[in-house]
Order: structure tokens, then sequence, then C-alpha cells
């Protein structure tokens, strides 16, 4: 996804991270594991911030999300 992301339009509109919260450092993110408690699937897109897909995702659909996004 990172790659897409990087060759894709938004990509400089863009920040990637990836956090795992099955490793020692998870505790850093309370916010994420309370969305895993919550039984959201992993892996959890983050957009803006906030939680907008949960489990496999389309990568072209997260782009078209992306540049919606960032049109507001």
């Amino acid at each position: 996804m990172v790659l897409t992301i990087k060759n894709s339009p938004v990509a400089d509109k863009t920040e990637t991270k990836f956090i795992d919260l099955m490793s020692d450092d998870a505790d850093n993110y309370p916010d994420q594991l309370r969305l895993v408690d919550r039984g959201y699937q992993l892996p959890i897109t983050f957009v803006n911030g906030s939680a907008r897909f949960s489990g496999k995702i389309d990568e072209q659909k997260l782009i078209e999300y992306i540049e919606q996004a960032a049109k507001v």
C-alpha cells in the first residue's frame, strides 16, 4: 500500500506510517488498541487521524478516498 500511495497523485498530500499493534510498543497507541478490542479487523487505516478502513482494502479505493479528503 505504501508503494501505491508513493506512486499516486496523492503522494505529496499523504504521510504513511505502519504501527504494529501486536508489538511491545503497542502500548504507545491506546486509542488504536481500543479499536482492536472493539472488534475492528487489522489492518486499520486512518485518514486525517480517524479510522476509515478496517481489514483488507482496495488500494485504488483508498487513493480515491484520500483525493476526496484532500479537497475538503
